[in-house]
């Protein structure tokens, strides 16, 4: 059986990062919102990503995962 990790006990680790909107497109603004990933994740806080976000190409694009 796999064991899952819990859940948060507070929602202070919940980060929603704007940088991620699918209306930045520019070369510059893919970069910064993979840094502000970057840091967040490796900060210990979960991203938080809207069904917009998720769905959007350009999130492809700025995750490289193609």
């Amino acid at each position: 059986m796999t064991q899952h990790q819990p859940l948060p006990s507070s929602i202070d680790n919940l980060i929603y990062l704007f940088e991620l909107d699918s209306v930045r497109k520019s070369e510059r603004e893919c970069i910064e919102a993979q840094k502000a990933l970057f840091k967040e994740i490796m900060s210990g806080n979960i991203v938080v990503l809207s069904y917009n976000q998720i769905s959007s190409l350009a999130m492809f694009d700025l995750l490289d995962i193609y």
